[in-house]
This record gives C-alpha cells, sequence and structure tokens, in this order.
C-alpha cells in the first residue's frame, strides 16, 4: 500500500466495524493507485494487476471459507484466494473503473471456487477525510440468495423503526460487551463516535464493566424482560430500561437495551412526594357519544358527539327522561333494566349491546359502557353511558406477504420488549404489526392478534376518525412526523398518551407512549405552584413599607382569591380586631373554612375564604388548602404584630431625635445670650469714657464751626458748604454716640397715656425726608396708650430712618396705625432694596449692619424698647422689593 498505510491506521476501528457488524462474509481491498489519485484506465487483467490488489481488512465469516488462519493487513489477494476468485474480483474492480468517478451502488458478479457457487459484491467506500477509496466484498452463497436477502431487509427496516424512536435503544453482546448497534437518538445523545468501544466505555466512560451490569441476570431469564431505573451520572438522566436476551442476525445472543428518559417524572415526583394526587372526576370530550344521567334516568349532561349523533339541542333534553327523548330509537325496557340493576349494586357494566334506530342513518349497533358515578358515601350520584358503534364490524383482509414480513418472531420480541405501543399500518392503513403494548390503544380490541388485518377507521378510537387518516396520508406522502396528544378510555379510567406517527418503508408507524402519571403530576404541581405563589405575593405586599394596613388588606385579598381551586367562585374576608376587609362578591356561605390572624396565643383577627357557590367536587377544600390558610393567618399576624413594632420604633427615634434638638437649641441659645450679656457688660464699661471723650471735641469743632459760619462773607459759597457738612456730621456723630449710651445703659421707662398718632406725625417732622420718597399716611384715631413716649418716638424715628436709607433712589414709606384685638397695630413698610433672606435673623442684633455708615444699634433699639413697653415687633422683607415692620401694644400699654 506504499505510502498510505498510517491512513489506514487512522481508520482502522471504522473498517474493523464494518466488517463485524455484516453478517456475511466480507472483506475490504484497496484499489491500485498512482500519485495518490485513483488510476482512470486499468490495464487488461493479468497476474501483475492482481498484485497491486491487497486485503486490509477481512472478518470471521471470510477466514472460515477461506481457510485463512492468520491475517496481517495488508495481503496481496493472491495470498489469500484462490485464482478463480482473484480474478472475478479483478474483473469487478475494472468495471467499477469505467465508472470514471467512484459511486455508492454496488456491482456484483457470479462466482464458483471449491464446489461453492455464490454472487460477489462490490461496495466503493469514501474513508471519512481521507483522499483514499476502498471496496467492501461480499460473499453471498448463492443457495442462500433468499434467505440473506429477507435478513438485510429486514434488519434495515427494524434498524429505521429503532432509529425513528426519541428513546435510548442499543444492543450488545453479553459476553464481549461489543456495540452491535445504537439507535440515532442515542448516538446524538453521546455525541462523540462510540464504533469499536465496548458499552462500559462509551456509555459509562469506565475502563471495566459496570459492577451494576444486567447481563448475567437477563442470561439467566432467557428472554424474559427484565425492568429497572438507572440514573446516568455521565448524562445526568434517570432512565426506566428495560433489557432481555434476543437472537442477533447472525445466530448469537445479544442483549436488547430500550431506555426511556423518566428524569421530569422523578423531578415532579421529588416535587409532589408530600401531596396526594387528585383523581381526575371530570368526564373528557371524546369522538364517542357519551351522556351523563341522574339515577331517576334524567339527562344531566351530553357531549357534543351524543347530540349530533341524534340531531338534539341542549334544551331539548337537559332535565329530560333518556326514555321520553329517545323514544322508540331502542329497547327501552332492556336498557332500563340493566341500568337499574347496575344503580341497585352500585357497580358499573361494560358492552351492553343494543340496537338504536337513528333518524336519517338507520338501523345502528351500539355497545353501552355503563359508569356508576358514586358520592363519597358511596351513593349513587350519577350514571355515565358511553356509546361506541360496532355496525361495521373489522374487516379481515389477507395481505399475507407484509404481514408475514412484520409478524417475524424476531420483530415481535423486539417490539413486546417496551412498555411503549408499537404499530405498523399498510399504506391503506390496515395494522400489519403491533406489539403487545398497542392493545391499550383500542378498548375493543384485548389481543394482540385481534388487530391484525383490521383497518384503522373501523376501531374506534381518537386514532381512527377521518382528519386523522388525511394527515396519515400526509405523513405517508410527504414523509414527514406528526406528533399528537390523545385520551383514551380505558376501563374507568382516562389514559393520555402521546404518540408520533412516522412513514416506515410505504406504510405508517405508530409510536404511543402512556403520560398520564406526567399530566396528573403536572396538575397537582401546578395547584402547589399557584399555593406557593399565594404566600409569594402575600409577603411581598406584606414587606411593602410604602403601603398601610387599610390598603395591604385588599390586595392580600384578591391575591388570596387566586390560590383556592376555583377562583372565580372565592370570597375572602378578613377581621383585624374591629376592622372588616372583604372581596367585592362576598356573601354568607356554608362552604367556607378560617383560621386566626396572629402567633401563637396572639390573636388580632380572622381570615375566612369560601365559596360563594357549591364547587363542582364533594371534597370542597384541598388539605393544602387548609395548610394553606393557616399559613397566610400566621403570616399577616406576622406582618401586622411587626410593623406595629417598626412603627412604634419609629415615634420612638423621632420623639428623641426631637428631644436633642430642643435641648441642643436650648443649650445655643443658653450660650448665645450669655455671649451676648459679656459683650454688652464690656460695652457699658466702654460706652461713658467712650461718650465723654468724644463729645468733648466734638463740641469744640461744633462750636468753631458755628464761629466760622458767623465771622466769614457769604460770598464764598464753596466755604460756607463746607461749614454745613461739619456741622451735619458733628450731628450725626452725637446721635451715634447717644445711640450707643442709650444701648448700654438704658434710661428708665417713664409711662404714661399717649396718642400714639401724635407722636408717629412727630417723628416724620423730626427725620428729614427727601423729595424722592413718598409718604403714605393711614393713620386711624385710636386710644391713649400707658407707654414711654420718648422710647416709642426714638423707635419711630429709628425705623422711619432705616426706611428712608433703604429708598435712595426713591420710593414710597407707607405708615398705618389702627386697633385691632384689643391691639395698636403700627406698621411701617417701604419700597427700598430689602434685606437678604439669610440676615433675616439677624437684623435686631447689636453691632449687625450692613450700611457702610453706622454700627448697628438701630434695630436693636427699637426691638428693646418696644418689648420694655409691653410691645412685639415682626420682621417681613423680600430682597429688591421692601421692608415691613409691623409693632403690637396692648391697649393698656405697659401696666
Amino acid at each position: 500500500m506504499e505510502g498510505n498505510d498510517e491512513d489506514f491506521k487512522k481508520s482502522k476501528h471504522i473498517l474493523k466495524f464494518l466488517l463485524d457488524n455484516t453478517p456475511l462474509p466480507a472483506f475490504v481491498i484497496d484499489f491500485p493507485k498512482r500519485n495518490g489519485l485513483l488510476e482512470k484506465q486499468f490495464k487488461p487483467i493479468s497476474k501483475a494487476n492482481l498484485e497491486k490488489i491487497v486485503v486490509v481488512g477481512i472478518n470471521e465469516f471470510a477466514k472460515k471459507i477461506f481457510k485463512i488462519d492468520t491475517f496481517e493487513s495488508p495481503t496481496c489477494v493472491t495470498d489469500l484466494f484462490p485464482s478463480e476468485f482473484d480474478y472475478v474480483l479483478l474483473d469487478l474492480l475494472v468495471t467499477a473503473e469505467q465508472l470514471k468517478t467512484p459511486t455508492s451502488e454496488s456491482i456484483s458478479s457470479n462466482v464458483n471456487f471449491d464446489g461453492v457457487y455464490a454472487k460477489i459484491t462490490l461496495t466503493p467506500l469514501k474513508l471519512p477525510e481521507q483522499e483514499k477509496i476502498v471496496s467492501l466484498i461480499h460473499i453471498i452463497p448463492k443457495k442462500q440468495n433468499e434467505t440473506i436477502s429477507s435478513w438485510e431487509f429486514g434488519r434495515n427496516q427494524l434498524l429505521s423503526l429503532f432509529d425513528s424512536i426519541d428513546e435510548v435503544i442499543y444492543i450488545s453482546d453479553p459476553f464481549t460487551y461489543d456495540i452491535l448497534f445504537v439507535n440515532e437518538f442515542f448516538q446524538d445523545l453521546l455525541k462523540d463516535d462510540i464504533h469499536g468501544k465496548k458499552c462500559y466505555e462509551a456509555f459509562q466512560g469506565f475502563d471495566a464493566p459496570c459492577e451494576f451490569c444486567t447481563n448475567e441476570i437477563i442470561l439467566a431469564l432467557d428472554g424474559t424482560p427484565y425492568r429497572w431505573e438507572y440514573y446516568n451520572k455521565q448524562l445526568d438522566t434517570h432512565f426506566q430500561i428495560t433489557d432481555r436476551i434476543i437472537s442477533w442476525i447472525d445466530g448469537r445472543k445479544a442483549r436488547f437495551e430500550i431506555a426511556i428518559d423518566i428524569t421530569k417524572q422523578k423531578q415532579i415526583q421529588q416535587q409532589l412526594m408530600s401531596s396526594k394526587i387528585r383523581a381526575e372526576r371530570i368526564v373528557n370530550t371524546v369522538q364517542s357519544p357519551m351522556i351523563v344521567i341522574s339515577p331517576e334516568f334524567r339527562v344531566l349532561s351530553a357531549n357534543r358527539a351524543y347530540s349530533e349523533l341524534f340531531s338534539l339541542e341542549t334544551s331539548d333534553y337537559v332535565n329530560q327522561s333518556l326514555f321520553q327523548i329517545n323514544e322508540g330509537i331502542w329497547d327501552d325496557s332492556a336498557l332500563r333494566s340493566v341500568l337499574t340493576d347496575n344503580i341497585e349494586k352500585s357497580s358499573s357494566y361494560s358492552d351492553f349491546r343494543i340496537k338504536v334506530l337513528i333518524p336519517e342513518i338507520g338501523e345502528r349497533i351500539f355497545s353501552i359502557n355503563v359508569r356508576i358515578i358514586s358520592k363519597a358515601d358511596n351513593s349513587v350520584k350519577s350514571i355515565l353511558l358511553s356509546f361506541i358503534d360496532l355496525t361495521n364490524q373489522i374487516r379481515t383482509i389477507e395481505l399475507e406477504k407484509q404481514a408475514r414480513f412484520y409478524a417475524e418472531k424476531r420483530l415481535d420480541e423486539f417490539m413486546n420488549a417496551s412498555p411503549i405501543a408499537f404499530l405498523i399500518l399498510s399504506a391503506d392503513f390496515h395494522v400489519l404489526v403491533g406489539n403487545a403494548q398497542s392493545t391499550i390503544l383500542f378498548p375493543n380490541y384485548c389481543n394482540q392478534s385481534d388487530l391484525i388485518g383490521k383497518h384503522i377507521s373501523e376501531m374506534h378510537s381518537p386514532y381512527s376518525d377521518t382528519e386523522r387518516l388525511e394527515k396519515y396520508r400526509f405523513v405517508i406522502e410527504e414523509n414527514q412526523l406528526f406528533l399528537s396528544e390523545d385520551i383514551l378510555s380505558i376501563g374507568e379510567t382516562k389514559k393520555h398518551f402521546s404518540t408520533k406517527f412516522f412513514k416506515v418503508a410505504d406504510g405508517l408507524g405508530v409510536i404511543a407512549r402512556d403520560i398520564t402519571e406526567s399530566r396528573i403530576l403536572m396538575h397537582s404541581l401546578q395547584e402547589r405552584v399557584k399555593e406557593m405563589t399565594c404566600l409569594l405575593d402575600t409577603s411581598r405586599i406584606i414587606r411593602d413599607e410604602s403601603l398601610d394596613i387599610d390598603t395591604a388588606i385588599p390586595k392580600i385579598i384578591k391575591v388570596i382569591k387566586s390560590g383556592w381551586q376555583f377562583p372565580d367562585i372565592t370570597a375572602v374576608r378578613i377581621e383585624i380586631e374591629s376592622e372588616v376587609y372583604t372581596s367585592d362578591n362576598h356573601r354568607e356561605s356554608e362552604y367556607k373554612q378560617r383560621a386566626k390572624i396572629g402567633i401563637d396565643d396572639t390573636i388580632l383577627g380572622w381570615l375566612e375564604v369560601s365559596y360563594i357557590e357549591t364547587p363542582p367536587y364533594d371534597d370542597i377544600f384541598l388539605t393544602e388548602e387548609y395548610r394553606l390558610i393557616k399559613a397566610l393567618g400566621i403570616q399577616i399576624g406576622a406582618a401586622i404584630i411587626r410593623r406595629r413594632a417598626q412603627e412604634a420604633q419609629v415615634q420612638l427615634n423621632l420623639d428623641l431625635e426631637k428631644t436633642i434638638r430642643e435641648r441642643t437649641k436650648e443649650l445655643k441659645d443658653a450660650q448665645e445670650q450669655l455671649l451676648r450679656k459679656e459683650r454688652l457688660a464690656l460695652l457699658g464699661e466702654l460706652s461713658g469714657s467712650i461718650g465723654h471723650e468724644l463729645r468733648n471735641p466734638l463740641s469744640a469743632i461744633k462750636n468753631a464751626a458755628f464761629f466760622l459760619d458767623m465771622i466769614l462773607d457769604d460770598s464764598n459759597p464753596d466755604i460756607k458748604e463746607s461749614i454745613d457738612i461739619i456741622q451735619k456730621e458733628i450731628d450725626s456723630c452725637n446721635r451715634i454716640i447717644e445711640g450707643l449710651l442709650d444701648y448700654a445703659r438704658p434710661k428708665k421707662s417713664e409711662y404714661k397715656f399717649v396718642n400714639l398718632r401724635s407722636i408717629i406725625l412727630e417723628s416724620l417732622e423730626t427725620v428729614e425726608i427727601p423729595d424722592t420718597v413718598e409718604v403714605i399716611k393711614q393713620l386711624d384715631e385710636t386710644p391713649s396708650t400707658f407707654v414711654d413716649p420718648h422710647q416709642i418716638k426714638i423707635a419711630f424715628i429709628n425705623l422711619i430712618t432705616n426706611a428712608i436709607q433703604a429708598m435712595k433712589e426713591g420710593g414710597k414709606l407707607t405708615i398705618t396705625l389702627e386697633e385691632k384685638d384689643n391691639q395698636i397695630i403700627i406698621v411701617v413698610a417701604d419700597t427700598g432694596i430689602g434685606i437678604a433672606e439669610e440676615n433675616l435673623d439677624k437684623v435686631f442684633r447689636p453691632l449687625f449692619t450692613t450700611k457702610t455708615h453706622g454700627i448697628g444699634f438701630g434695630l436693636s433699639i427699637v426691638k428693646n424698647l418696644i418689648f420694655a413697653n409691653n410691645g412685639t415687633i415682626e420682621l417681613d422683607s423680600q430682597e429688591g422689593i421692601g421692608t415691613t415692620f409691623t409693632i403690637r401694644i396692648a391697649v393698656k400699654g405697659a401696666v
């Protein structure tokens, strides 16, 4: 093989798998090659050309035929086979070369060697990821042609069927652990290439056979199925496994295993271990006519199939006698007798046959199944009658050739080993093959053999209606997959089946799996999810601190309604101490359950859940719902107690913070008052000496200015103006000194009854008011007030002076005087520059001023004087708009 040995080593496991899984004598040869490419023309047949053909693989069957004890790859064909066989083989290779390009089509030729007359078949093969093309050679003894061909066809059909099943299926040798077959679903699940591996290597990743291997068990059972469950850690999957020993196509014993994924069922079972599964009590709508009657034979309900069969409207039969609405169409006495007997015995009756005269159709024969529906006390509640049309008895069509093939014992063993129902139908929908489980799909057929040859439309079942037949035709014609979920009545129970329909050869394959338990578990799980959602949503509402109790409780009521089986007829009532909250639909009902709201011995109220209408089931409330209402009562009670504790804690914190702020403010005020007193004390000590030291030189300057004014000639106006300025500034200094002395050493008040209106007018005359300022006086006559007129006048003058100084560009000065509520109210308002907001609480402090002239005693003196005369003063100012001072003095003044 020159430089190609390495390529064959890489593909050695592939060639070995092909040869080991071929039930015929077979070997693989390599074509002669030049420069790595296939020769386009082959020279005439010669021994030289034969020596170029090498065998790279051979199975045990071929070794026995050609009596080969040992084999090493590669070996020349002339060293292995008789010459007559070699030249026939070379002739096939020449024929293959003349096809110009390699194909997957096989070519054959007859050969007679060593007294054996046989046919050899050459199939070109291209090895994966290589340029190399080899040939697989099969040797078929002539006398075994038909049998082996049938084996091959059966094998292919069977493996095709297994490949269409979405469950794990594989076949292995129980002695060598070699893998003989793996279906496509399992291959995709494993992902890795498993060819040439042992089962424990490929499936478990072990170096030796599994400790839990069931080979010894199933070998001892010798064909009897063995079922067990296993968790595969490598796939993280739970399987329900059925194993048995079968005869493989080459005659040896083989392990057949089908493993059904039950992971989801396991998960659901674990979630519902503490929950009871509620039996289904509602009659499902099916295609066969069904009617429910009372023990008095009055019609309670009927399905659509019954109404259509007898051309009845609902109003025609509800609450009517069964024998009146169907009068004359059947033997009343016989049916009445059967129903009466079943009611008395409280037992069901199957397959009571009766002739029925149906309008516009004629006489039909029906099988009536009578099912007694009992109450909790075993008394009869109602009777369910289901009708099965038996008029068209199943015609037996002899499809000997197809039936014989599909009824082969080996195929029957494979299919009967599975808990899944298998069916194979012909192209015209007659049953060719069905395993033991398939009878479940057709309740009227108890034996597997009864199904064979029957037309699917004659077998009363959801699988046999006209619509389904059209879908079956589409599956066969378009080679498409069709999935459905169906409900079947099996005895007194309803079974759910997941069914797959697919093309098999020229017919239809059917695989049905019972998923009833999964559906029941799913329904129960949904109920538990509703209950958990109810608890979770209630918890979320309770934790929402933005909601008070009166807002949260109505929201909780809506959530609680959704947690019960029948939310549409569920009403809720919550009583917390003296408050009662109810759902919109609440009214008194006999169907109710109650739980306390609180923790341990603490009872805050009661939670009540009721049905305002009669519920569909006799067991009004589920056990889980009793636990749920109790949990909700504890949850709501705990939340109320916790929220009240939080509110109390918050109020305590607020009270503590308020107390701290008040104490802090008192301390700060005391410190400021103490500091202010210290400053004023110091100011009092200095004011006497400062006043004396400043007044004397000011008096001398004033006298000198007066003397100069007298002696100087009036002809020089500039000098005259300068002297006036000196005198005015001296007066200003005297006022500052006077103010300092008045604040530091206040004089004792001398109270008398005075008219405040006259004091205001005197104050206006005292202050020099510019022409740019308009004075508006609104002075009412008020009673005389007992105050110090001198002090009040000083206060008015200071306020008027400040107002005029604030209106340098001009403005309005408004002074009002009125009596109200036994008080005299004086308001001084200007339209000046106003006071900045940050300075409003500072203007009455001594030594605070925003003016370029002055030392900041004006308003503090005003405040002290007003307080000394039993009055109050308030300030309101907006920067850029103006300032308003409001003084209030009691009518009796300082008395």
